[in-house]
């Protein structure tokens, strides 16, 4: 924008219009003059064609601006106007009209009698409506809306039948008229940043549609008819709250939401179902409540439940007559458990938080089994998908309610994850119809309960789950030939083990060599199996070290019912998922001929094992300089310290390739809360989790990298397993001082110039650089590309040299 004052700016238009006059010219450009309004002596340039009045502050224009007949393209963005003059419409030769980023509340109706009209540009303004003249305009090709206030388009939208490009993103559309489905030649419509709730079934007539921008709204389902568009080449659908099977659908790719939705325009069905989860700590009665819930008799002594039980039934939503059929999830509560337990949480579900009033809720631990709910299953991006906590007092008849929970106090923590409490008594039955009712009514609120999904999708389910009372596994081609006698197709079934897998109705692994071979039906078997694994009493004395013949003696025990008994062929299988899901890693064996042997990470020793000093001694070596960061993992909301069950398990698993036993295992150097690891030169590092921060110091004589790296592990971690949370970068203050600054801060700091920083613990103010000197920060792009610039410049100057 000039520095001219308005009447400089006013005098050099005039200048500039005069001598545009004189050469008859047919460009004229005023941009960037700080103009308020052109002279009125513009309308005498009758041959001007081009005419730039971009980056001004115009608030209105002259009506004389009608008189340039011969105009073609009119630059009007980057302004401060609220309305044009009604002599705008007398442009029949414009061609180009850009007015983005002023400030227009309205467009007149003039605007649709710009005949020739090809290119309208209209984003950031303050536009709430649309004139239906706007379908005048039968020569548009692109037109630009986005962010304005707009909520729907006039139906005379369908009339632009040259229009080829849509951009609406940013705006707050709900709906759209389904006269859009009569643009034969558009290809791009961008709609991602509204509250469409719907989509019009039209859209479908689209045929040279190649790009659909839904990202960011409030979508539930699809049309149909989008499955048809065969030019559709990008379809973006993030936050949205889709249905899961059409969600799981779109982490496959196009293809597969396209398949999925010719599958449900064929036949499609209703279904009613929730998963229902049972958490809590052990001997506090779950079972015996997933029991009662049924409708079974009360069993005295129930044994304790091996990793998860799961029941299918139903219940009956009294004041709606809808039947919901439940997928009932029993967790074993041992602490053993907790870290695979993770692994089959899930939303949209049901979960009680099952306790016993005679122990207490802080020995129940309730609010430690909600956080790992919220931190592995609740995604703020969809809260109508959010868990649901029903807190549930067991062994509580109308006389026994021994110990309280503290209501007000996880409501204000949890917010509205916790839906309601309950005492119950599973032996006498009290208070259990009012459980069912709320667990039956809070089913009901979910909104992808009583979705509608394809007819050969729920005929697929149901097959499966008979087949699995008898079978719990099958093999992909068993798979297939099921899908096939429910006519579906071999490409669709593909499809389909995807989007069960993704929603843990079964579990196949399609991009694995070993696992695509086997289908197994029941995901808690799997559980279950780990589960004797777990508490195998010689895995637990070998510190998890497990020989894989030992497996086969666990997983095929002739001690177990046969039900409970894994054939031989699913050993290697299991023995990969574990693998997968980050339990477990082969390790190398000193001993020539050693039977294959893998490490259970979960097993490890609960301290720091006998030898660690010699590994890592209290001072690096000569030549070796020591650095250390910590990976603070907080509350992404309040910034509290949380912590991730099963981290550093999962950690020891990732990391094995720099275990100092990577090849002989004897010489690791790893317990339940830190790892000792080594990356050659890169460095030696030394992890431990310390009251739930995870402190990372890494000796070398250049030990920057192999720390971001490990640091970046950690923080990969935390953002991809373990929901709401974040992993904060602190440096240690100088010693002896214990205090921690968290990187990011740090660099903040140094940016607006300060170069000292106060410790809130040793209260001495410490120069930014000498903190830093464990970290290399990422410049800004700015800094980045000012650096290849200069680089590229010394390049050139030496080239021009030589």
């Amino acid at each position: 924008m000039s520095d001219r004052t308005p009447l400089e700016a006013y005098a050099e238009a005039e200048l500039r219009i005069t001598a545009c006059k004189k050469s008859g010219g047919t460009f004229l450009s005023l941009s960037d003059l700080g103009l308020n309004t052109p002279p009125p002596e513009i309308g005498q340039l009758k041959n001007l064609r081009e005419l730039y009045l971009h980056g001004n502050c115009l608030t209105g224009l002259p009506p004389e601006i009608g008189q340039l007949q011969n105009l073609s393209e009119l630059y009007l963005h980057d302004n401060c106007l609220t309305t044009l003059p009604t002599e705008i419409g007398q442009l029949q030769r414009l061609t180009t009209l850009t007015l983005h980023n002023n400030r227009l509340s309205s467009l007149l109706p003039e605007t649709g009698q710009l005949q020739n009209l090809t290119t309208l540009s209209l984003f950031k303004n303050n536009l709430t409506v649309l004139p239906s003249e706007i379908g005048q305009l039968k020569k548009l090709t692109t037109l630009n809306l986005w962010s304005n206030k707009l909520t729907t388009l006039p139906k005379e939208i369908g009339n632009l039948l040259q229009l080829t490009e849509l951009h609406l993103y940013d705006n707050c559309f709900t709906t759209l008229p389904k006269e859009i489905g009569l643009l034969p030649n558009l290809t791009t419509i961008g709609l991602h940043n509204n509250q469409l709730t719907r989509l019009p079934s039209e859209i479908g007539q689209l045929l040279k549609l190649k790009t659909l921008d839904l990202d960011n709204n409030l979508l539930t389902t699809l049309p149909t008819e989008i499955g048809q568009l065969l030019n559709l080449k990008t379809l973006q659908l993030r936050a949205n709250p889709l249905t899961p099977e059409l969600s799981a659908a779109c982490k496959e790719g196009l293809a597969a939401v396209k398949a999925y939705l010719r599958a449900h325009r064929i036949a499609q069905i209703v279904l009613n179902e929730a998963k229902l989860i049972l958490i809590g700590e052990g001997e506090v009665g779950k079972s015996s409540l997933l029991s009662a819930l049924r409708g079974d008799e009360w069993v005295e002594n129930r044994k304790t439940t091996h990793g998860v039980e799961v029941d299918i039934r139903s219940f009956i939503l009294l004041d709606f007559k809808t039947e919901i059929t439940f997928n009932g999830w029993d967790f074993g509560g041992q602490n053993i458990y907790r870290h695979t337990h993770q692994l089959f949480f899930t939303a949209p579900a049901i979960y009680l938080a099952v306790w016993n009033p005679r122990r207490g809720p802080e020995q129940c631990c309730v609010d430690e089994w909600i956080k790992m709910v919220r931190h592995r299953a609740y995604d703020e991006t969809r809260p109508d998908d959010r868990p649901r906590i029903l807190i549930v007092a067991t062994h509580g008849g109308p006389h026994e309610r021994s110990a309280h929970i503290d209501q007000q106090l996880l409501r204000d923590e949890f917010g509205d994850l916790i839906v309601g409490f309950h005492h119950v008594d599973s032996k006498t039955c009290f208070g259990l119809d009012e459980l069912k009712t709320a667990i039956a009514r809070t089913a009901a609120s979910i909104p992808s309960v009583g979705r509608s999904v394809p007819k050969s999708w729920k005929n697929l389910v149901d097959v499966l789950r008979n087949r699995s009372e008898k079978e719990p596994y099958i093999s992909y081609q068993q798979f297939q030939a099921i899908c096939r006698s429910q006519g579906i197709t071999d490409e669709l079934a593909n499809i389909y083990a995807a989007i069960l897998n993704e929603l843990g109705y079964l579990i196949h692994y399609r991009d694995d060599a070993e696992l695509q071979k086997t289908v197994i039906l029941k995901p808690e078997w799997l559980s279950k199996a780990i589960s004797y694994v777990l508490e195998d009493k010689t895995v637990g004395e070998q510190n998890g070290l497990v020989q894989h013949n030992r497996l086969s003696t666990i997983w095929d025990d002739p001690q177990r019912a046969a039900w409970e008994r894994y054939p031989t062929a699913l050993h290697p299988v299991f023995l990969k998922l574990m693998e997968r899901f980050d339990l477990s890693y082969r390790v190398v064996m000193p001993q020539a001929g050693a039977p294959e042997t893998s490490l259970v990470a979960q097993l490890v020793p609960g301290g720091r094992p006998d030898g660690w000093e010699r590994d890592w001694p209290d001072i690096p070596a000569a030549g070796d300089a020591q650095r250390t960061q910590v990976c603070c993992i907080v509350d992404a909301k309040t910034g509290k310290p949380a912590e991730v069950e099963g981290l550093l398990y999962r950690l020891i698993v990732r990391l094995h390739r720099y275990s100092l036993g990577r090849n002989n295992y004897l010489d690791s150097r790893h317990w339940k809360t830190g790892v000792i690891l080594d990356d050659d030169y890169n460095g030696r590092a030394f992890i431990e989790e310390l009251a739930g921060d995870v402190h990372v110091t890494v000796r070398a004589a250049y030990p920057e990298r192999f720390l971001s790296h490990l640091c970046s592990e950690i923080e990969w971690l935390v953002d991809h397993f373990w929901k709401g949370l974040d992993c904060r970068h602190s440096v240690p203050c100088h010693a002896p001082c214990k205090g921690l600054h968290e990187v990011k801060g740090l660099v903040e700091t140094k940016r607006e110039g300060i170069l000292k920083i106060r410790c809130s613990v040793c209260e001495k103010f410490h120069a930014i650089d000498s903190l830093l000197a464990t970290v290399t920060p990422k410049p800004p792009i700015e800094e980045a590309l000012a650096e290849l610039k200069k680089g590229q410049m010394e390049i050139k100057r030496g080239m021009e040299k030589g």
